[in-house]
């Protein structure tokens, strides 16, 4: 019964949101808004209960977290302003898919070099224009006790960025390996309370992507074991 009422409320809240979203200025500030109050109902459907604790960054950035669930997506929305970074095939998800999309949402296929090279060029010039970006440079999810090696592509022309962890109660909100989504999604929706912790830490810089990713990297793996 209770996965059945979540299922509703929240099918019902995107819906109504999506509408006053579509409705409403085409400007960033109500993009950003809007993407705060979807995750934070959504939040509160899933008895998500998240504590914070580091500064949170602000201004135009680059957020670079582990990777563990699309629960991540909700708990980094209502605490920072971020565009995404997803896998390609994200795009192509009924709904989910164009929801993303429509939230400026950047695809990366991460098969491909010169893919990867689009999105650095799409993510610099955001920089530039002031927002901030979200990136899993694991580039696929774990069972998230660990952080998989970073994949330094997407540190191309980036020499800042600020590193965050994340860390679930219960083992069964990690989506990772050959998991489908529609069961994964309705046996989570049975859990009656999920606690999730976010971390943030310090400015890492390097002038070499190579050399940012494993600092980087060390420094979400050290957030992870605090």
């Amino acid at each position: 019964m209770l996965r059945v009422v979540r299922t509703v409320a929240i099918a019902v809240i995107t819906a109504i949101l999506f509408v006053v979203y579509i409705l409403g200025p085409r400007t960033v500030q109500w993009r950003n808004r809007m993407v705060r109050i979807w995750a934070r109902a959504l939040s509160w459907c899933m008895g998500i209960r998240v504590s914070v604790d580091g500064p949170r960054p602000t201004g135009a950035f680059v957020l670079v977290a582990n990777h563990v669930s699309y629960v991540d997506i909700l708990l980094l929305s209502r605490c920072v302003d971020v565009v995404f970074v997803a896998r390609a095939d994200v795009r192509q998800w009924p709904v989910l898919g164009a929801l993303a999309a429509s939230v400026g949402t950047i695809f990366i296929d991460r098969n491909s070099r010169r893919d990867a090279l689009r999105v650095s060029t799409l993510m610099n010039d955001a920089l530039r224009r002031g927002a901030a970006i979200a990136l899993f440079p694991e580039g696929a999810s774990s069972e998230g006790s660990d952080v998989l090696p970073f994949k330094p592509a997407l540190f191309e022309g980036i020499e800042r960025v600020h590193p965050a962890a994340i860390r679930y109660s219960c083992a069964e909100v990690a989506w990772y390996g050959d998991m489908t989504f529609l069961p994964h999604a309705w046996r989570l929706l049975a859990i009656r309370r999920i606690d999730a912790a976010l971390r943030f830490g310090g400015t890492v810089t390097a002038s070499d992507r190579k050399l940012l990713a494993r600092a980087t990297h060390g420094q979400v793996r050290a957030l992870l074991a605090r």
